[in-house]
């Protein structure tokens, strides 16, 4: 067998598709497929994300199998805000192989694939957010540093007495990239910021409440979710998560959503007793030293 990894063109998402829906098979319309899948469930999506991804700065790899596109990688290189310190990373976005190449060490020769590419870029770290299922994998390869240990929780958001102090604004990864995001996090902190502001598709993004801007000493999003029109979804950046999070709850309230959906710090959840917290699941972000 020949494996061959090579750079994605948007003439490969016919086959990029096939990927993805052989592990999340279509739905009963081209809506529900995106809303499942993501942009990679449908051929014209999946170009306009790849174009986007393109042109900020992104890589898509392909893996071919005997000639046969077996699986698709993304990646983010930016200098990424961890523990304080800046550092110039690599993060593995996405990593898919199609149901019938698995077990075949495709998964492994694309992850090696940007190890390299991420050392000829002079990152620091790469890093990953993995499955639980995948973390004894990540591991064996050197994924060996925790860089994030969050907790994915729904606030209500009948604790929001305050009167949020929001300014309407698009922020640019210029305004953002030296500030922790303090809520949100599950991916790279630029990662976040191009799938909020830059890949964006207007006949789906547009159906639900999306707000962006400043707010506590730091920038927010705050999205309205698909599937519950009283919760909203919240990212912050800014080195104060605990203010952040009083006036986006406060924020939320106001703009009529029950719930606040967000990842925090472990350590903010549990310092913080003013708010009513659930957590649902938590949020692993893992490191190879370079």
């Amino acid at each position: 067998m020949k494996l061959r990894i090579r750079e994605a063109t948007i003439w490969d998402c016919q086959r990029i598709v096939g990927i993805y829906l052989s592990n999340s098979p279509w739905r009963d319309s081209p809506y529900e497929t995106y809303l499942q899948v993501g942009p990679w469930g449908l051929e014209e999506t999946c170009a306009i994300h790849l174009n986007n991804l393109k042109l900020a700065g992104g890589k898509a790899l392909i893996a071919e199998l005997d000639g046969k596109v077996a699986g698709e990688a993304e990646v983010f290189i930016s200098d990424e805000v961890w523990g304080g310190k800046r550092t110039k990373t690599a993060h593995l976005s996405v990593i898919e192989v199609a149901r019938w190449y698995q077990g075949k060490g495709i998964g492994r020769a694309l992850l090696e694939h940007v190890m390299k590419l991420a050392e000829e870029e002079n990152c620091d770290l790469l890093t990953v957010t993995p499955e639980k299922r995948a973390l004894g994998f990540y591991r064996k390869l050197g994924f060996d540093r925790t860089v994030y240990h969050g907790v994915i929780a729904d606030i209500a958001t009948d604790a929001g007495k305050e009167s949020p102090e929001a300014t309407q604004l698009t922020p640019g990864w210029d305004d953002l990239k030296e500030l922790p995001l303090s809520l949100g996090q599950f991916q790279s902190s630029y990662n976040h910021w191009f799938s909020e502001f830059v890949d964006r598709v207007a006949d789906v993004d547009g159906r639900v409440h999306f707000e962006s801007g400043r707010i506590g000493g730091g920038f927010y999003v705050l999205e309205g979710s698909f599937f519950d029109r009283k919760t909203a979804t919240a990212y912050f950046w800014g080195e104060n998560g605990l203010e952040g999070l009083r006036q986006l709850t406060a924020l939320a309230r106001r703009r009529g959503f029950k719930t606040l959906r967000t990842s925090l710090d472990r350590g903010l959840i549990s310092g913080s007793l003013e708010f009513s917290i659930t957590p649902l699941d938590e949020v692993l972000i893992l490191a190879k030293s370079l």
